[in-house]
């Protein structure tokens, strides 16, 4: 369905240490099915609770969000198709 790649909240993400937050399961994502709901959440490990997720680049499959504030990425799949995003999180 999608690849999301992890973001790390870095000038320098060669030096980035787990002080901050780096998503942990998420490469590449389950597939979905078109009609048949969907929902995963991401988890992130380091930095602070109370993470900020957002779409970095690309788009979600049609039919899918991403709550920013649980990290859930969820609803029903309305066509087929492959995306790649790169999401972000923030603490």
């Amino acid at each position: 369905m999608a690849a999301i790649k992890n973001c790390i909240n870095s000038p320098d993400p060669a030096s980035a240490t787990l002080r901050f937050p780096i998503i942990t399961n998420a490469n590449p994502l389950p597939d979905g099915q078109v009609g048949v709901n969907y929902s995963l959440q991401l988890t992130a490990t380091g930095g602070t609770p109370g993470f900020v997720w957002s779409l970095f680049s690309g788009t979600l499959p049609a039919g899918l969000s991403l709550n920013a504030t649980t990290g859930v990425i969820a609803g029903r799949p309305t066509a087929v198709g492959t995306n790649t995003v790169t999401v972000r999180v923030m603490d």
